[in-house]
């Protein structure tokens, strides 16, 4: 038996993501905490570090732009 196979949601249709995210509430509609199968989770993964970067970048453009406008 796999630590997925340990894990499973009690809805059974996901598995819990290990480790469990203590700050995140544990509802198996909770996305973030389930994967249905590892490319899903890379996926959610990839998505909200995309997300997170997107925002990172645009706040580095922000200043970029500031900073030219100062100079």
């Amino acid at each position: 038996m796999s630590l997925l196979e340990t894990k499973r949601c009690p809805c059974g249709t996901h598995f819990w993501l290990p480790p469990p995210l203590p700050l995140l509430p544990k509802t198996h509609h909770f996305l973030l905490l389930h994967l249905t199968e590892r490319n899903e989770r890379r996926r959610i993964i990839e998505g909200l570090v995309g997300k997170m970067m997107t925002v990172k970048h645009q706040l580095l453009r922000k200043n970029d732009i500031k900073n030219k406008d100062q100079e």
